[in-house]
């Protein structure tokens, strides 16, 4: 598959700059952001892995129950599917820089599997914030190959290179997840509806149809599952 970009550079280093791009299985993004008052990104979860490699301001996520800072310069990784909620520690007074990428599941047990991983569950990482600078530096060289021309098989190689670092020295044995079952997957089923059916006036009896569970049942468990009650999460 081709990569695909949008947006380019701006004239001004200093402007308010996103972008975004695609490659094979993984999805990167670029975001760069001057002096100014700490944004805040409500509550949310990605079906991917995130890493986020910060430069500038300190940001951190509310996550599992708390707020982690992430100094600057410092890698962070949270699980699939696991709701947080992204601010700056405070208020911007320098350029701040974000390089980002999303790995899928599949994509990050096929490499733990590589390496001689015989558990069928996701990696489970227990920490977000990543003291490791050599792993900081891979990702961050990774990134900066896909921002110019550069060879594909340079760039595949990297990738693996850079997350089979990750696997091997942040995952936890203890912690590896197994796909989710019975009541969890009724919860997993009625999150793919509503992103299945995000523009539409899904109601609680369609949710219960489709998961066969009780509405109030249905209501307490997505909220335990997904970290927010259905209807916020349609929004």
């Amino acid at each position: 598959m081709a990569d695909r970009s949008r947006s380019g550079p701006p004239a001004d280093s200093d402007a308010q700059d996103v972008r975004a791009r695609i490659y094979h299985d993984v999805i990167l993004e670029w975001y760069r952001y001057p002096p100014g008052p700490a944004g805040t990104v409500p509550s949310h979860s990605h079906e991917e892995y995130q890493l986020c490699l910060c430069f500038g301001s300190a940001s951190r996520y509310r996550y599992r129950g708390g707020w982690i800072v992430v100094p600057p310069g410092t890698l962070s990784v949270l699980m699939p599917d696991e709701v947080h909620t992204t601010s700056e520690a405070e208020d911007r007074q320098e350029l701040t820089q974000y390089r980002v990428l999303y790995a899928g599941p599949d994509q990050l047990r096929e490499v733990a599997t590589a390496m001689g991983s015989r558990r069928s569950g996701m990696p489970f990482f227990a920490d977000a914030v990543l003291c490791d600078d050599d792993l900081s530096k891979r990702f961050l060289r990774l990134h900066v190959a896909f921002e110019g021309v550069s060879a594909q098989l340079g760039r595949d190689i990297a990738l693996l290179s850079m997350l089979g670092a990750l696997v091997r020295r942040h995952t936890r044995t203890p912690g590896v997840r197994e796909s989710p079952t019975g009541p969890r997957r009724a919860a997993q089923i009625a999150r793919a509806y509503l992103e299945d059916n995000y523009a539409a006036n899904v109601s609680l009896l369609e949710l219960e149809q489709v998961t066969a569970l009780s509405p109030f049942h249905l209501a307490r468990l997505f909220q335990q599952e997904v970290g927010m009650p259905p209807h916020a999460y349609q929004v």
